[in-house]
């Protein structure tokens, strides 16, 4: 008897282009099975199982599905066995003969205790099979009975950090992958945004514009109106206009042609692709990763720099969503004057109208 806990972490490179896939556990009469990850060859479900079992098999199987539309596609299987307790590693998926072609790799922990963890243990000294964490490497005297438990601990410690070391830097691959899809984003709904703005000002524009003709119009109506005083104008010639009203026409257009420059002003979101420099003040690596591997070392450095990327990305994104919400506070402003304007406007197109039917009758 004993307690198995079996972790289905992740796949990678299952066969197709977009896949709806779930594992299947069966662990002696039990079964259970993991959510369904939505279009996606590498789908992450960390899910844990846990069942109570007597040892009458081996270890624990696992079936990749597709879920498809009316029946599922087989992806693969793989067989942990009981004897990989405490290690967590990647598993290649299998097929169920030879004619099924079948790619990609499960990640899974399995932890087993009570009498079938004893049993795996003695099964795995006497067959030899000394497989380490991160896959089919021997472990030759680190495991053997006879070794020094404190050097089988380091060892096996070691081993786990390195395994750690490349599963961060993967998941910060994944992170940075995703920053930079959302960062590309990000700019192009500033470029999106900017040319909205361009819009508005031409509109803006069009409008003042409007306004100048109405000027014209109103002064038009204005001389048609007066067409039946030209006489006494011309045997009454009228007085110079008063220095005060000359300088007040002044003013009125001065202060109009302000306001039309005002409504035409404004900036872009001006997307900054450059990032902030990101200062590596690093100290020496501590003396604990000096036992590491090289190719453990050089997965840590990478995660460090991938984190360096990281910062800016999240630095640039700051910044574009600053500048966005800078631009559309000013596009609303410009919309409620572009309101008033256009009111304006009808306002008067309504009054020259009925000036031009009081005129034609």
């Amino acid at each position: 008897m004993g307690d198995v806990a079996i972790s289905v972490i992740e796949a990678r490179n299952l066969s197709g282009e977009s896949r709806s896939s779930y594992a299947i556990v069966k662990c002696e009469k039990f079964k259970d099975q993991t959510s369904v990850v939505e279009s996606n060859i590498c789908p992450f479900w960390n899910a844990t199982f846990k069942f109570k079992v007597n040892g009458s098999d081996k270890g624990v199987h696992i079936e990749i599905w597709d879920k498809g539309w009316v029946s599922g596609d087989f992806l693969g299987q793989v067989d942990v066995p009981y004897s990989d307790n405490g290690r967590t590693k990647w598993y290649p998926l299998q097929g169920r003969g030879k004619s099924e072609a079948i790619s990609g790799d499960l990640k899974v922990k399995i932890i087993v205790s009570g009498s079938i963890a004893a049993a795996a243990a003695k099964s795995e000294l006497a067959s030899g099979a000394a497989v380490s964490p991160r896959g089919g490497a021997s472990r030759g005297d680190d495991d053997d009975g006879s070794a020094d438990p404190v050097q089988k601990q380091t060892t096996q410690n070691i081993r786990e950090a390195e395994s750690l070391a490349k599963e961060s830097k993967e998941t910060m691959q994944r992170t940075l992958a995703k920053l930079n899809e959302t960062e590309q984003i990000a700019t192009e709904t500033a470029s999106t945004l900017n040319a909205q703005g361009e819009k508005i000002r031409n509109i803006q524009g069009k409008v003042d514009h409007i306004e100048d003709t109405m000027d014209q119009a109103d002064e038009n109506l204005k001389k048609i109106d007066s067409l039946g005083y030209t006489l006494i104008r011309h045997f009454f010639p009228k007085k110079k206009k008063d220095a005060k009203d000359t300088n007040a026409v002044l003013d009125k257009k001065e202060a109009k042609a302000q306001q039309k420059a005002q409504k035409k002003g404004g900036s872009a979101v001006e997307p900054d692709r450059g990032g902030e420099t990101v200062q590596k003040a690093r100290s020496n690596r501590p003396d604990e990763l000096r036992v590491l591997s090289e190719e453990a070392n050089r997965d840590i450095e990478e995660t460090d720099e991938m984190l360096d990327q990281a910062a800016i990305g999240v630095a640039n994104l700051k910044r574009l969503a600053q500048g966005m919400g800078e631009e559309l506070d000013k596009q609303n402003q410009r919309l409620g004057e572009l309101d008033n304007s256009v009111a304006r406007s009808n306002a008067r197109i309504q009054k020259s109208s009925k000036e031009v039917s009081r005129l034609a009758k």
